[in-house]
C-alpha cells in the first residue's frame, strides 16, 4: 500500500524530527564525541531556546563611546555586521549623542558584551633570531647576577611568558607586525589536530609576502609565528613548510578547554574577523534591563487575537471540506512546526509581529490547500473517480501556487542579498515560511490524501457547498475593477510623495530619549495615557519600563518606578509646529520643550510624588541633567543617592 510513498513518509519524518530536534533538542549531553563536534560546529549557539523579543520578554540596553566620533558611522556599520549579520537577532545599534551608541537586545544575548567589545585585529609576529635569543640570555644572566628585575629586550622586540627556542621559558618576537586582517581575502571555519581552528585565504598581495616570511621561519630551524587577537597572545605555532595560499590559526588551549568553548571562540574569532576591525577605540559606560516593550495587557489581546485567528481558520477549513479540511489543518499544524524549528535553527527572535507572521504563513498555506481542493471539486463533478480527481487536483493546482509563492520568493531572495540588518531577517523569515508553506501544501498533504485513499479511509471527499453557482459576469464589468484599482494605485503613490518623511520612524530619521524616574510605581498604560493628554492627538511615543539596579526600590507586578520614553522625530516635528518653534531653529529647543511638558505635567498631576527627568541623549546633540522636586520626606540619604546615580558616568 506504501510502495510508492513510503520514500516521502521517510523524508517527511526526517523534516519534521529535524524541526522538533532544534526546537526540543531530547540528547544533551548524552551524543557521542564526534556528533558534539559535529554539531557544535555548525550550530555553536545553543538550540531548542525559543528566544523572545524585547517587546515581548524586555531586553538590554547598552550605551558604548567611540574616542573618534568621526568614525562612529563606521563603527555603527561593524558592530551591526557583528552582531546581527543575519537579521534574525533583533539587535537595534544607533546614534546616540555626538559620540556615543546605544545598543538594544533580546534580554537572552550571551556573550553580546564581549562581542561588542572585539576589537577584531588580527596580527602575525614572527619568532625573534637564534642570535638575538643568546643577546637577551646574556643580559637577563647579568642581570641576574646583579639581583635587578628581568631586563626589556633590545628594541623592536618583545617578550611572551611561554616556551621559546630550545626550550627557554620565554618565547622572543620580532615587535614589529608582519601581517594584519587587511591581508587576507577570506576566513572559514576549519579543524586543525581534530581541533577546531579558523582558515584563512591570502590576498593576491599579500600571498607572495606571507610565503616568503614563513619560508625563512622555516629554513630558520622551524621557527614559530605568533597569532595576537585582539593585541592578546594566543598561539605560536611553528611553521613546517611555507604557506603561498591558505593556511589555519589555531587556538591555544589547556587542560580546563572544552571542545565547546574550542568552537565557542571559533565562533566569536569568525564573526569578528568576518565583520572587519574597528578603527577606533570604544568604551563601555552603562547596561540597564527593560521590561517589555509591549504593555501586559495589549500583550494579552495579542496573543488571543493570534491564536482566535488561527483557531478560526482551522475550524472553517474543518467545516467547509470535513475529511479534506482535517488533511488540511494536519499539514499547517506541521507548516508551523516546520517554521518554528527552522527558525530556532537560525536562533532567531521572536517578536509579537514575527508571531503575527506565522499566522499569516498559515494564511497562505490555506490559500493553497483552497485551490487544491477546489480542483479536486471540479474534477470529481467531471466525472473521475476519487484516486483520478485527487492526482489531478493537485497537478492543476500546482502550477499555479507555485507562481504565485515563487514570485514572492525571488523577492525575498533579493531582500536577503541586497539587505542589512533587519531587511536579511525579514527576508530569512519570508522564504522559510513560502518554502514550508509549499512543501506541507503540495508534499506532506498530497502524501496523506494518498495514503488514505488507498487505505480506503473513505470512499468520497465530500465538501460544503455554500454559494452553487456564482454567475458573476466579471469580465463584462471588468472596466469598473480596473479604473477603480488604477484611481486607487495613483492616489496611493500620490499620498506617498505627500507625506514624504513624515511616515518615516524612529530607524530612519532618529528622534529624542527620555529617562524618567518616578516616585510611585506605574503601568506602561498609565504612562501613555498622562503622555497622550500633552501631545498631539494620536501621538504616543514608545514607552519601556527599566528593571530596577542593585540598591534601587523593586518593581511591583504591573508598575516600575523608571521608563524610557524614545520620540520619533515626526512626533518632535509634530510638536514644535504646536508650539510654534520655528523649523530652522536649533533642534535642541524641541528636546527641551518636550523635557519641560513631561516635567509639568507629572508635577502637576501627581504633585506629592516627585519626579526626576534625565533627558539621557538625543540624535541631535548631548544634554543630561536631572531634576528632583525637594518633598517632605526628601532626606539628606536620597539627596546623596541620587546625586551618585546621576554623577556616576562622569566619575567612572
Amino acid at each position: 500500500m506504501y510502495e510508492k510513498v513510503g520514500w516521502k513518509i521517510v523524508l517527511i519524518i526526517i523534516i519534521v524530527g529535524a524541526s522538533f530536534y532544534f526546537m526540543f533538542p531530547p540528547f544533551g549531553g548524552m551524543v557521542p564525541g564526534w556528533m558534539e563536534r559535529a554539531l557544535f560546529g555548525v550550530w555553536p549557539q545553543e538550540k531548542g531556546k525559543l528566544i523572545l523579543g524585547e517587546d515581548l520578554k524586555g531586553g538590554l540596553t547598552m550605551v558604548l563611546s567611540v574616542t573618534d566620533a568621526k568614525r562612529r558611522d563606521e563603527v555603527i556599520e561593524v558592530l551591526n555586521k557583528r552582531v546581527n549579520s543575519s537579521g534574525l537577532k533583533e539587535v537595534y545599534i544607533s546614534a546616540l549623542g555626538e559620540k556615543q551608541i546605544q545598543v538594544r537586545a533580546p534580554a537572552e544575548s550571551p556573550g553580546l558584551r564581549d562581542l561588542l567589545m572585539n576589537t577584531g585585529t588580527l596580527e602575525f609576529r614572527a619568532e625573534a633570531p637564534l642570535e638575538e635569543y643568546e643577546a637577551y640570555d646574556e643580559r637577563l644572566k647579568a642581570a641576574e647576577a646583579e639581583g635587578r628585575e628581568p631586563p626589556s629586550p633590545q628594541p623592536g622586540f618583545m617578550v611572551v611568558n611561554v616556551k621559546g627556542r630550545n626550550g627557554r621559558p620565554y618565547l622572543l618576537l620580532d615587535e614589529k607586525v608582519k601581517f594584519t586582517a587587511r591581508d587576507f581575502a577570506d576566513f572559514y571555519p576549519a579543524t586543525q589536530d581534530n581541533k577546531p581552528a579558523v582558515g584563512f585565504t591570502l590576498s593576491s598581495s599579500a600571498g607572495p609576502r606571507f610565503a616568503e616570511l614563513t619560508r625563512k621561519l622555516c629554513e630558520d630551524n622551524h621557527a614559530r609565528l605568533a597569532v595576537f587577537i585582539n593585541g592578546e597572545f594566543e598561539s605560536a605555532p611553528s611553521v613546517k613548510s611555507p604557506i603561498t595560499h591558505r593556511g589555519f590559526i589555531s587556538f591555544g588551549s589547556g587542560p580546563a578547554t572544552t571542545t565547546k568553548e574550542l568552537y565557542k571562540k571559533q565562533n566569536e574569532l569568525l564573526t569578528a574577523l568576518r565583520s572587519g576591525a574597528l578603527q577606533t577605540p570604544i568604551t563601555f559606560e552603562s547596561e540597564i534591563k527593560t521590561g517589555p516593550a509591549i504593555g501586559e495587557d495589549s500583550l494579552k489581546r495579542g496573543i488571543i487575537s493570534m491564536l482566535l485567528g488561527t483557531f478560526i481558520v482551522l475550524l472553517f477549513m474543518l467545516v467547509y471540506y470535513l475529511a479534506a479540511g482535517l488533511i488540511a489543518n494536519v499539514a499547517l499544524v506541521l507548516n508551523l512546526i516546520l517554521v518554528l524549528g527552522a527558525l530556532c535553527g537560525f536562533q532567531a527572535t521572536f517578536t509579537l509581529p514575527g508571531f503575527a507572521g506565522l499566522i499569516l504563513t498559515i494564511g497562505m498555506a490555506v490559500d493553497a490547500n483552497i485551490l487544491i481542493f477546489e480542483r479536486i471539486r471540479e474534477e470529481k463533478m467531471a466525472g473521475k473517480a476519487l484516486t483520478g480527481a485527487v492526482k489531478a487536483g493537485y497537478n492543476r493546482a500546482f502550477g499555479t501556487i507555485l507562481d504565485s509563492n515563487i514570485t514572492t520568493l525571488v523577492i525575498g531572495i533579493i531582500l536577503w542579498w541586497q539587505g542589512t540588518g533587519p531587511i536579511r531577517g525579514f527576508a530569512i523569515t519570508l522564504s522559510v515560511g513560502i518554502l514550508a508553506s509549499l512543501f506541507t501544501s503540495l508534499f506532506v498533504g498530497k502524501v496523506i490524501f494518498t495514503i488514505c485513499v488507498r487505505a480506503k479511509a473513505f470512499k468520497e471527499v465530500k465538501m460544503q457547498r455554500w454559494i452553487r453557482r456564482p454567475s458573476i459576469p466579471f469580465m463584462k464589468i471588468s472596466r469598473v475593477p480596473l479604473t477603480l484599482s488604477l484611481i486607487l494605485a495613483i492616489g496611493g503613490i500620490g499620498l506617498l510623495g505627500y507625506r514624504g518623511t513624515s511616515l518615516l520612524g524612529i530607524d530612519f530619521l532618529g528622534g529624542a530619549q527620555y529617562q524618567i524616574n518616578l516616585s510611585r510605581p506605574f503601568s506602561i498604560g498609565e504612562i501613555r495615557n498622562t503622555l497622550a493628554e500633552i501631545l498631539p492627538e494620536g501621538a504616543v511615543p514608545e514607552v519601556q519600563s527599566v528593571e530596577p539596579r542593585l540598591g534601587t526600590r523593586m518593581n511591583v507586578p504591573g508598575g516600575s518606578y523608571e521608563f524610557i520614553l524614545r520620540f520619533p522625530q515626526q512626533l518632535l516635528d509634530k510638536i514644535a509646529r504646536r508650539e510654534g518653534i520655528p523649523r530652522e531653529s536649533d533642534p535642541s529647543k524641541v528636546v527641551e520643550r518636550v523635557n519641560d511638558l513631561i516635567r509639568s505635567k507629572f508635577n502637576k498631576d501627581f504633585p506629592p510624588e516627585g519626579l526626576e527627568i534625565s533627558l539621557e541623549e538625543s540624535v541631535f546633540n548631548q544634554i543630561k541633567f536631572s531634576l528632583t522636586p525637594l518633598t517632605e520626606d526628601t532626606t539628606l540619604e536620597r539627596l546623596q543617592s541620587e546625586a551618585e546615580t546621576v554623577l556616576k558616568p562622569y566619575y567612572d
